[in-house]
Formats: structure tokens, C-alpha cells, sequence
């Protein structure tokens, strides 16, 4: 969260409290995952295609999340994992630690440490990279990695 405090800081010119920056990110967490889970993106979409698919034509490591989200919102984790196993894998700890981390904030004023090796940030870049990959081979052994085919103008 320093980093956002200290971009809202930039762009704003004001100082914010850990607090104060840990409930905004509540509250927009909490409205995008109403938005999410208000309305099917395989039949609404949001509007926008995924730029790597459109622009590249591959599907980048977060092709299906918000499908995969929506899913999870509504308890269907088969769904969800058939539209983007990174979600589940790695999506959802992360957003548990920040939530988390964020009330922690707010009910103590300081945010807390969590301390992690110093390569799993490497480890993980090179998972998604592999994931990536193996996701755009064309081949039918990969299939289960893409995530389900919609319609061209709903979004991730």
C-alpha cells in the first residue's frame, strides 16, 4: 500500500493516512467486485477485450479472471478454475492478504509486514511466464489452459 499512498500523494497533493488509504481501497475493491458480480461477462461483457488478445492475439495470464471472478462470487469454483486456474491459484491470496492487510490498517493504523523470500517474486514471474506460454500453444494437450471461448467483445 505505500506505493499507492504515495501515488494518490503525487497526483492529488495531499497526505493521506495509511488508514484513510486502506479505506479507499476497501470500498473500491468492494464496488469493483459488485460490478463483477452484478452481471454475467460472458453475456454483458464490460466492453472491453483483454489489449493482449486484441492487439496480440494470445491470452495473457489474466484472460478469463474476471469470468473466473464473477464464478467465484456466485460459488461455482469448476467454473472459475475452467476460466482461469491463476485466479484461484493466486488471485485470491493475494486479494485475501489485502483485504486483510487493509483491516488490519484500519482498525490499528499501521499496516502490517508480511515478509516473503527474496526469489518468489522471480519464481512467480517465470510461473506466469510458463503459464502464458502454454496456454497459447495450439495444441489440443493445452486446451484445458485457455479459458472457455465467448464472444469477441466481453472482456477478461
Amino acid at each position: 500500500m505505500p506505493m499507492m499512498r504515495d501515488a494518490l500523494r503525487s497526483i492529488f497533493k495531499i497526505r493521506l493516512s495509511d488508514r484513510a488509504v486502506a479505506g479507499l481501497a476497501l470500498a473500491v475493491v468492494g464496488l469493483a467486485l459488485l460490478a463483477i458480480g452484478s452481471r454475467d461477462p460472458r453475456t454483458h461483457g464490460l466492453g472491453v477485450l483483454c489489449p493482449s488478445r486484441r492487439w496480440l492475439g494470445i491470452y495473457c495470464p489474466g484472460c478469463g479472471s474476471t469470468r473466473a471472478t464473477y464464478d467465484l462470487l456466485h460459488g461455482d469454483i469448476i467454473a472459475a478454475w475452467a476460466n482461469n486456474p491463476a485466479t484461484l491459484l493466486l488471485g485470491v491470496p493475494v486479494a485475501l492478504w489485502l483485504v486483510a492487510s487493509s483491516v488490519v490498517t484500519l482498525v490499528h493504523g499501521r499496516r502490517p509486514r508480511l515478509t516473503l523470500p527474496n526469489r518468489l517474486g522471480l519464481w512467480l514471474a517465470g510461473a506466469l511466464l510458463l503459464y502464458t506460454i502454454a496456454r497459447n500453444i495450439p495444441h489440443a494437450a493445452f486446451d484445458a489452459w485457455r479459458p472457455p471461448v465467448v464472444h469477441e467483445t466481453s472482456g477478461s
